[in-house]
């Protein structure tokens, strides 16, 4: 069960190990009453995948698991809060240009005078990210 396999994967190397221990610990914590040791090996597991590959801070590493089939090459998309929606709005608004392209011009279609952000997901791709810390 869980705790054989966080056992097991606690000295491992293995992404699929590790992987496979967090989402055990994950199901033994939401199945029953929250222990803090659950909770202290499911942070332990994150930092290690998160070591292991090199990966943000920032990144949720129960999230990516869960979403994917295999851990080095998945990604997870995580939707940005509303609050920052802020931020990427004044990128837009500083950086947009109302430019006429070939397609607007042969269908008609008016140039907009400005873009209104509206959502914004941030893609955590562990494959990608690796590929990014091979070249930086």
């Amino acid at each position: 069960g869980a705790v054989q396999s966080i056992h097991q994967a606690q000295g491992s190397r293995s992404d699929v190990a590790l992987r496979q221990a967090l989402l055990d610990a994950c199901e033994a914590r939401d199945k029953g009453p929250e222990s803090e040791v659950l909770v202290y090996k499911i942070k332990g597991i994150a930092d290690r995948l998160r070591g292991l590959f090199r990966l943000p801070e920032n990144w949720d590493i129960e999230k990516l698991c869960r979403s994917v089939k295999e851990f080095k090459t998945g990604a997870a998309i995580i939707e940005i809060q509303t609050k920052h929606l802020f931020w990427f709005q004044q990128i837009f608004d500083v950086t947009f240009k109302p430019k006429s392209t070939m397609d607007r011009q042969r269908h008609g279609r008016p140039v907009p005078a400005s873009l209104t952000v509206r959502e914004v997901k941030e893609v955590q791709n562990v494959g990608l990210w690796k590929e990014y810390g091979r070249w930086k």
